[in-house]
């Protein structure tokens, strides 16, 4: 039996998904050594696929990629888990009219400390 204590330490997965491919190796290396499991996609649809497959507790979107962006990717998430919870990067939030109520938008450029510090919040509201 596994107790609490191992569940609340166990490593959480991120679901890293962005079409820089400098932004997103930048970010998931960095992640990765502050203790955080990484999966990491340049195309959306193979983030979909990987997400099927896998359970994540956390996805990090960027916003605008193809051939999809990251507020369908998001609604499609989300249609296989209603519970997950999004963080969006974008460089472009101004012109983004409708964001989901449940997910944080966070601003690029985005340094690691910020992206660790958006993903901390994340799991304090989900608890």
């Amino acid at each position: 039996m596994i107790s609490k204590t191992a569940v609340r330490e166990r490593q959480k997965h991120v679901l890293l998904v962005d079409d820089n491919e400098d932004i997103l190796e930048a970010l998931g290396t960095g992640l990765g050594h502050r203790g955080y499991k990484v999966s990491m996609y340049s195309d959306p649809s193979e983030a979909l696929k990987a997400f099927t497959a896998t359970h994540f507790d956390v996805a990090v979107l960027d916003v605008r990629m193809q051939p999809m962006d990251g507020l369908e990717l998001c609604s499609k998430l989300k249609e296989i888990d209603p519970q997950l919870p999004i963080c969006f990067l974008t460089a472009y939030a101004d012109t983004v009219t409708q964001w989901p109520d449940h997910a944080l938008l966070v601003q690029k450029p985005i340094t690691l400390d910020g992206l660790t510090m958006a993903l901390q919040d994340i799991e304090s509201r989900n608890k």
